[in-house]
């Protein structure tokens, strides 16, 4: 078990950064690369817009998505930077604080019936992609049906962004879970004490740093390390995450 003083940061892992930087950057350049192309010759070709006005689509389509891609590439590069400013999870003494670029959604302890985690699907190109959702559920909250379950949670997140170098994402979610739901059982018998205590695997997992202003200077994680093995694979994982 690692001690660790609360607030932290938990920020997406790098690997993800990564892969959606290097993916803004591919499309940009491609897009670039045609317009050069097509949008001299659409320039000049504006002198008979009148017989064919559908040539300003040459223009205002590839500026459109050169505008649209910019401030995605700004954001996956931005999870580089320390605590990711703009995609994070904030652990405090008080609640759960989760930011998703401009969006924040904040769910005090006292608030939070339980944390759970369901599977959701989500259409792509390719067929469909699996991905788990970890949501802070509200006491008296009565929807089965998991998307009303989803919008009427305090907050939720998908767990694959913070570590995806999990093999299997499914188990990640559920130890998650039951770690957070472990902080608000302490919570719930006042044995919430600072420092807490944070599974070693999950501890080198996650990419976390002290939250900004807190004082504390614990070393951070700044890298997000696969764990030597999952924790899921031993039965005495899960009995670990409950501080004691």
């Amino acid at each position: 078990m690692r001690r660790i003083d609360l607030p932290i940061r938990l920020a997406p892992s790098r690997q993800a950064a990564l892969f959606g930087a290097l993916f803004m950057v591919v499309w940009l350049g491609m897009l670039v690369f045609i317009s050069s192309k097509t949008v001299p010759d659409a320039i000049q070709d504006m002198r008979n817009f009148k017989d064919n006005p559908s040539i300003i689509l040459f223009i205002i389509v590839p500026l459109f998505m050169f505008c649209a891609g910019v401030p995605m590439f700004v954001f996956f590069a931005a999870r580089f930077l320390p605590g990711s400013p703009f995609d994070h999870l904030s652990i405090r003494e008080d609640g759960v604080v989760r930011r998703l670029t401009w969006k924040v959604k904040e769910a005090k302890w006292p608030d939070i019936h339980q944390f759970d985690c369901i599977q959701r699907t989500r259409k792509t190109k390719n067929g469909s992609q699996v991905y788990w959702l970890v949501m802070a559920e509200r006491a008296g909250a009565t929807a089965r049906d998991p998307d009303q379950r989803a919008k009427e949670a305090l907050l939720s997140f998908v767990s694959g962004t913070f570590a995806p170098a999990f093999n299997n994402k499914a188990e990640f979610a559920r130890f998650l879970t039951d770690w957070l739901n472990g902080l608000l059982g302490n919570v719930r018998s006042g044995r919430l004490h600072n420092p807490i205590s944070m599974p070693a695997a999950l501890a080198d997992a996650l990419r976390y740093t002290p939250e900004a202003g807190s004082g504390h200077r614990h070393a951070p994680n700044e890298i997000g390390l696969r764990p030597v093995k999952d924790p899921a694979s031993k039965s005495s994982a899960r009995k670990s995450v409950i501080e004691r």
